[in-house]
């Protein structure tokens, strides 16, 4: 039995959105059928794209893929969070690309990762 929380139509920006719980909330919201803003972390000089699954595009891409085979709309949003200059344009774009926002999901957050456990 699948649960209905009045979700279809509105229009979410999750930050963090391509990996961990950001991705999950994201495609929870699509299963709900909101409407999504899948923000990620874009490939920079200080986080090359190859150094860790969660970065780039692709991952966002396949959040955008799975929300949207549950019907709802869905988009990318690139922005490094932790550049001010870089804060406020995924709001906007997020509106341009699903409609006026009803929620915001603050998820992203910076760290170092590690290339190994080992030590």
């Amino acid at each position: 039995m699948q649960l209905h929380f009045g979700l279809t139509g509105r229009n979410y920006l999750i930050t963090g959105a391509n990996s961990g719980i950001g991705r999950a909330i994201a495609i929870a919201l699509g299963v709900q059928g909101a409407n999504v803003a899948v923000h990620y972390l874009p490939a920079t000089a200080g986080a090359p794209s190859a150094a860790h699954p969660i970065l780039g595009v692709d991952a966002a891409l396949e959040v955008v893929e799975t929300v949207r085979r549950f019907g709802a709309n869905a988009a990318t949003l690139a922005a490094d969070l932790s550049s001010e200059s870089d804060v406020a344009a995924p709001v906007s774009e997020a509106e341009q690309a699903v409609e006026p926002l009803d929620g915001l999901v603050n998820n992203a957050a910076a760290c170092e990762l590690p290339d190994s456990l080992s030590a």
